[in-house]
C-alpha cells in the first residue's frame, strides 16, 4: 500500500469534499493522511467527520487519517499532493462571473472562460505555490454555484 500525505485546502463545498474523499476511499492500495486546512476551521472539522464516516463504509478499500490543521504551513509540510478547493472573492463577484458568460452563451463559469475569476485566484495560487515550493502537484477545483 502506498502511503501519501494529501493536503486539502478549503473545501467548504461539502458535496465536492464528500465526492473527492469517496473517490480516494475507492482507490486500491492507497492510504495515509489527508491534512485539512480551511480559514473557517469548523469547515475543516466537518470535512474530517465526513472522511471518518467514509472510512467506515464497507466499500472503502483505502483508509485515510483525517487531520485538521489551523496553520497552512503545518498542513503543507511533507505533502505529496495539494488540492485547492476555494472560492476566491465574494459571492457577489461569483454572481457576476456566472451571469456575464451567460450573456455570451456560456452557461457555466470555469477558469478558462472567466478571466475575472482567474485574476482573483492568481493571488491565492501565488501564495500557495510559494508555500509548496514546487514540490507538490497543485490541483485546482473552483467552487461552483
Amino acid at each position: 500500500m502506498k502511503n501519501i500525505k494529501l493536503t486539502y485546502i478549503g473545501g467548504g463545498s461539502k458535496m465536492w469534499a464528500r465526492v473527492f474523499m469517496t473517490d480516494l476511499a475507492l482507490a486500491n492500495d492507497l492510504g495515509g493522511e489527508i491534512a485539512l486546512y480551511d480559514i473557517d476551521v469548523e469547515s475543516a472539522y466537518i470535512n474530517k467527520r465526513i472522511g471518518e464516516r467514509i472510512n467506515l463504509d464497507e466499500k472503502a478499500k483505502s483508509k485515510f487519517k483525517y487531520e485538521v490543521y489551523e496553520n497552512i504551513d503545518d498542513a503543507l509540510k511533507g505533502a505529496d499532493f495539494v488540492v485547492i478547493s476555494i472560492l476566491p472573492g465574494t459571492f457577489e463577484e461569483m454572481r457576476v462571473d456566472v451571469h456575464l458568460p451567460q450573456k455570451y452563451g456560456i452557461n457555466q463559469s470555469v477558469g478558462d472562460t472567466c478571466l475575472r475569476k482567474m485574476a482573483r485566484l492568481s493571488t491565492c495560487l501565488n501564495t500557495f505555490s510559494a508555500n509548496v515550493n514546487g514540490k507538490t502537484l497543485l490541483r485546482l477545483h473552483l467552487a461552483r454555484n
